[in-house]
């Protein structure tokens, strides 16, 4: 996958924003920063546009800045003029995917049929935009052509929220959702950047969606886990499943044969996407254990433990 594209991937979300005032453009891109999202996508729908996208290229050196509404070969060139680094568009413009191609600038042309997506296949494209993706059937839709499809990846948007975008960013078809929603336009005219962070910090979690999976108790041998799995069933009522190295009791206990990671044992955490997840617990300063990692079929990784520990339990994710 193209480095900017793994970028949006790794956020998530592509927060769209509508800049009136060139001197809002930074303050935005960093209170989205410091809410844990490292992209924005200027919309070219006013004239402060290309000197927003200057302005963070110039100034916020962590950030992937990119440009939308991208309708004609004039903007294209006008945003990576400014240094943008991705551009995204509505609808399919052969003459502005071609010279996007030509020019090395990263280009997601709205796609609302099948013909458009051909259309992206035949030029080369990784991914496209479904736009809008509420009014095309949603997560139904994506799911339906990522049968005839499987090799694009997508950023839906049109409907995206708060309350929707958690399931859409679990299909492993979808590159990133796309909305406005994490820089409300209010916001953005009053300056009122905490807010910003602060929608920002709710819609990663959201997009990571961690919850409890199991805990795992270490155990001195197989003698000691039998009897503690049976202590289990007998007084909670779970089910023992033997499964070599362990013995799980119910989904809630891994009780393990032998002394594994971690002191005490480990925690298991569930999330919607270990490979987001590991680059959010990257930049909180923890790292990933590099012989502790699974994966999917697909190369998206599966299982990894942090390496850290929390009184003496290890922490792992999984994408169940």
């Amino acid at each position: 996958m193209n480095e900017v594209l793994k970028k949006l991937y790794l956020d998530g979300i592509v927060p769209a924003v509508k800049i009136e005032n060139a001197e809002n453009a930074v303050p935005v891109a960093r209170a989205l920063s410091d809410g844990g999202i490292e992209n924005i996508e200027i919309t070219f729908r006013t004239a402060a546009a290309e000197k927003a996208i200057y302005e963070i290229a110039d100034k916020c050196g962590g950030m992937t800045v990119g440009a939308g509404t991208v309708l004609t070969v004039e903007q294209a060139k006008a945003a990576k003029n400014a240094g943008a680094q991705f551009a995204v568009a509505p609808g399919f413009n052969p003459k502005v995917v071609a010279w996007c191609a030509e020019n090395g600038l990263p280009f997601l042309p709205g796609c609302s049929c099948c013909s458009d997506i051909e259309f992206a296949i035949e030029a080369g494209l990784e991914a496209v935009k479904l736009f809008p993706i509420e009014q095309l059937g949603g997560l139904s839709y994506i799911k339906a052509i990522s049968g005839p499809y499987p090799n694009l990846k997508y950023l839906p948007t049109g409907g995206i929220n708060p309350d929707n975008v958690g399931e859409y960013v679990k299909n492993p078809k979808v590159l990133a959702a796309g909305g406005s929603f994490v820089t409300p336009s209010d916001a953005v005219a009053k300056g009122d950047f905490g807010r910003i962070t602060a929608l920002a910090r709710m819609t990663v979690l959201k997009i990571l969606g961690f919850g409890f999976c199991h805990l795992g108790i270490n155990c001195r041998d197989g003698k000691e886990a039998e009897d503690t799995a049976a202590g289990f069933g007998e007084l909670l009522g779970f089910d023992g499943d033997d499964r070599g190295g362990a013995i799980f009791s119910g989904s809630v206990f891994e009780v393990m044969k032998s002394k594994g990671r971690g002191e005490k044992g480990h925690i298991a955490i569930s999330t919607s996407s270990c490979d987001r997840a590991a680059e959010y617990f990257r930049r909180h300063g923890c790292g990933i254990i590099a012989d502790s990692c699974g994966y999917f079929p697909d190369g998206r990784l599966r299982v990894a433990y942090l390496d850290r520990d929390f009184a003496g339990f290890a922490l792992h994710v999984i994408n169940e």
